[in-house]
């Protein structure tokens, strides 16, 4: 990848090489370094608890844990800032614009019309220009908005035609009503993990024994919608998968969404646009890593809303009651933690840093999501025609 961006006519072979060996030795160098201080890093102080759990989440055998854990920790940071630029305000605008884009695109049948009439406006505008020499403020913003609608026509008129010679893209257009079914579908996902992080951001504040020390670790089961029903059709395998494979997808699909509203960006730095069949190579690149980064994060979000499914699913104990982190190593052969809920458990509790970063990146996730559809909401019932 390094080879092929050190791209310029006056470079050599020799140079790109060179180039290219450096930034790779740069980033080795990094991984080496992470996977060190994950070796040598010491476990912050264990809670006071002599529970089972905690003796599992503070067992130091394997240096190799501490030694994994620490880079996966520190790739979930930069998979935070991607998840509340990215995938929050995707997750707000996209069900918006599925359910509205249907409605607004009713005038391409016009087009031909309406791009004649904007050119004879146009066209008046213009010779007012060149007989008085100028353009009142009023009329110079009206030519701008004009130029702007015309514009946006030619990319429709130029979209239409490439339909018109594609069997599948035609039929995409005659489905194209059931972007509202698609659009009120992801609303309503969106309405229920809005609901799911929400519960679970509180029943962490106010149940956590352990509070600050653990990261909020919650010993008894959550009581947030999405955990209860994953839990509860997990007995019937494999639907608990397919049920988590769809907002997997979910999450998948508005991230990419935002990159398509947002571009990639360095801080406020546009780098690369993402456009249908128009998004550069190098863009293509950043876009793949950012998801396997939202991944990450992802994957700390499901352990918070779903934690009891991720770390003993449908298990009972010996009372025959859900199993709580209490439960583990009481009976033999009764509520056995996953090595999913293990590992992130681990990093949760020995590095208490990270998990109080999750739990304020949750916040922010919510808060973001909010302020995106309270925009949305105000450009479809409040926007006014120039």
């Amino acid at each position: 990848m390094f080879f092929y961006e050190e791209e310029d006519e006056e470079t050599t072979t020799k140079k790109k090489f060179v180039g290219a060996l450096k930034y790779t030795c740069f980033t080795v160098v990094i991984i080496i370094v992470l996977l060190l201080v994950g070796l040598l890093a010491k476990p912050g102080s264990k809670p006071d608890n002599d529970s089972e759990w905690v003796s599992t989440m503070f067992d130091s055998e394997n240096a190799g844990d501490s030694c994994i854990i620490f880079p996966i920790s520190c790739l979930s940071l930069f998979g935070c800032y991607l998840f509340v630029f990215y995938t929050a305000p995707g997750f707000g605008i996209l069900p918006f614009r599925l359910m509205t884009k249907t409605l607004a695109g009713g005038s391409e049948e016009n087009i031909e019309g309406e791009i004649s009439e904007l050119r004879k406006e146009k066209d008046s505008l213009e010779a007012r220009s060149s007989l008085l020499g100028t353009l009142t403020v009023k009329d110079q913003n009206h030519l701008s908005n004009i130029e702007k609608r015309e514009k946006d026509l030619g990319e429709i008129q130029g979209e239409t035609e490439k339909r018109e010679s594609s069997f599948f893209l035609k039929l995409l257009y005659k489905l194209r009503h059931l972007q509202i079914f698609f659009g009120a579908i992801l609303f309503i996902i969106l309405l229920f993990m809005l609901t799911s992080v929400l519960t679970s951001l509180i029943e962490k504040l106010i149940k956590s024994d352990c509070g600050w020390k653990c990261g909020f670790v919650l010993e008894k089961p959550s009581k947030n919608p999405f955990d209860l029903s994953i839990t509860a059709i997990s007995k019937v395998f494999p639907i608990d998968l397919l049920y988590l494979s769809i907002f997997v997808f979910t999450f998948v699909i508005v991230s990419l969404a935002g990159m398509a509203f947002i571009s990639i960006r360095f801080l406020c730095l546009k780098l690369y646009s993402v456009k249908r069949s128009n998004t550069k190579d190098q863009g293509m690149l950043f876009i793949a890593l950012f998801i396997n980064l939202i991944m990450i994060t992802l994957m700390m979000l499901f352990h918070s809303i779903s934690y009891q499914y991720t770390t003993f699913g449908a298990q009972k104990n010996k009372s025959g009651e859900s199993c709580t982190l209490n439960d583990v190593g009481v009976y033999d052969g009764y509520c056995k933690m996953s090595q999913f809920s293990i590992i992130v458990g681990r990093i949760i509790v020995k590095m208490p840093f990270f998990a109080i970063f999750y739990y304020f990146v949750d916040f922010a996730f919510v808060i973001i999501i909010l302020i995106s559809i309270i925009i949305m909401t105000r450009k479809i019932f409040f926007k006014k025609t120039d």
